[in-house]
């Protein structure tokens, strides 16, 4: 069934008609009265988001291999998934903010 809905969207293409007038592509622009400042400080979350997942990462994976070694390993995985999910929570929504700001 899907492959069937996915042949049907491509068929435009397999016809040799232009995408364009289909699916109009404008460019991405930020929304009025933002400034370079604002730019750079979404440029920095998003860097910093992801120098934060890293360094979580590397704590959580130390802390469940120090109680992996005590016999108490099953308790740091919930702290490993609580991180990763509240990592990518994280993430999407620096990831929204820079698409609605044009970034």
């Amino acid at each position: 069934m899907l492959d069937r809905l996915a042949g049907l969207a491509l068929l435009p293409l397999k016809l040799g008609l232009p995408m364009d007038p289909l699916l109009p592509d404008p460019g991405a622009a930020a929304p009025p009265g933002v400034t370079g400042v604002t730019s750079q400080l979404i440029a920095l979350l998003k860097w910093g988001s992801l120098i934060l997942a890293v360094i979580c990462v590397f704590v959580a994976a130390g802390a469940f291999a120090v109680r992996h070694q005590r016999g108490e390993g099953g308790d740091a995985l919930n702290a490993v998934i609580g991180i990763a999910v509240l990592l990518a929570v994280a993430t999407s929504a620096v990831s929204i903010v820079t698409w609605f700001m044009g970034g």
